[in-house]
């Protein structure tokens, strides 16, 4: 990976986080969905990020939640497995061609329903472990699976909403 892309996905990496804290962290639909946009930066990294490199980025960018939000581990976690499950998700949605190196599975790449599909199974592998882990009490299961799919939901849209945003402003300045 070129330095320049580095820098790139340091800055990201910390618009994400600072999104996530300052803006989306009080964003709670009928106190049952809520909205984690970080996510967004291990969905969106290059096809060809290596698997050590994927863990340890999702353990740093959970940790950094986990700081913020005060809850001991449970975003780091949560970010690791997606980090793990990543490309084999990625191999599912992979469009017939295949993709070429350096490039990201974004809309663009994958389409709106494809993309829509990776971003719903990799955000409701960490919503259940999240919500799971959170609960610590398998009595409110009903409660957990309510907030579980409720914040899949929520969480997909943002992240696609903003794809598509992003997709509009790009376009524009051409």
């Amino acid at each position: 990976m070129q330095k320049k892309n580095i820098v790139h996905y340091i800055i990201t990496f910390f618009l994400y986080l600072l999104a996530q804290v300052v803006f989306f962290k009080n964003i709670a639909l009928f106190e049952v969905a809520f909205c984690y946009i970080y996510l967004s930066f291990i969905l969106l990294l290059p096809v060809n990020t290596p698997k050590t490199s994927l863990l340890l980025i999702g353990f740093a960018l959970g940790f950094a939640v986990d700081i913020f939000y005060d809850t001991l581990g449970i975003h780091a976690a949560a970010c690791v497995l997606v980090a793990f499950f990543r490309q084999p998700i990625i191999k599912l949605v992979e469009p017939t061609g295949g993709f070429d190196p350096g490039s990201r599975p974004d809309v663009k790449e994958l389409g709106i329903s494809k993309f829509f599909t990776y971003c719903l199974i990799m955000v409701l592998i960490h919503h259940f472990l999240m919500f799971f882990i959170s609960s610590s009490n398998l009595s409110y299961w009903n409660w957990t699976l309510l907030y579980i799919f409720a914040s899949t939901i929520c969480t997909s849209v943002f992240i696609v909403l903003i794809q598509q945003l992003k997709g509009i402003y790009y376009r524009s300045r051409r």
